[in-house]
């Protein structure tokens, strides 16, 4: 995962760091993902430098840059209060 290499490259501590995807259909024309919500855990609280690097990490992803230009993808960090 990018962010775990931007991470490593910052000295960012994001062991214990979960992800959940949830996804939107569409069934127009034809059935097909309409778009993502990445939601990122973060096992810590992280500057708002830091967490811009991540999500930076994040939208440079291979994966993250191989969906159709339509299909929209949310990202949303939470950090522990």
């Amino acid at each position: 995962m990018m962010m775990g290499m931007v991470a490593e490259k910052n000295g960012l501590d994001v062991k214990g760091a979960k992800a959940t995807v949830q996804a939107e259909m569409t069934s127009v024309p034809t059935n097909r993902i309409k778009s993502f919500t990445v939601t990122i855990a973060l096992p810590r609280r992280f500057s708002e430098e830091d967490q811009l690097k991540l999500r930076r990490g994040m939208e440079r992803c291979p994966v993250h840059n191989s969906f159709h230009p339509d299909v929209q993808i949310g990202v949303v960090m939470v950090s522990p209060r």
